[in-house]
């Protein structure tokens, strides 16, 4: 009994690290790479910025940035923040 209980108890820990780390690291652009391997599709609201905009990251408010860009924490894009 307690070595049947032993394999459910690994069995639960695999299965909950595999979906963690298949989890860990998605960034909004995951999928979207075009052209040169790095390349990542410019977000949308980026396409006008104006020299007021102040841009930051949806996970980690504290981080801003004067340029869209990925948060340095999440790898989040960085969005422009809303007055």
């Amino acid at each position: 009994m307690k070595k049947l209980l032993l394999i459910a108890v690994v069995i639960a820990v695999l299965l909950a690290s595999v979906v963690w780390v298949g989890g860990c690291k998605r960034s909004p652009t995951y999928g979207t790479r075009t052209g040169a391997p790095g390349a990542r599709r410019a977000p949308a609201a980026a396409a006008t910025p104006t020299a007021a905009t102040i841009y930051t990251c949806p996970m980690h408010p504290e981080v801003t940035s004067q340029k869209p860009g990925e948060c340095p924490k999440c790898g989040m894009a960085l969005v422009p923040k809303q007055k």
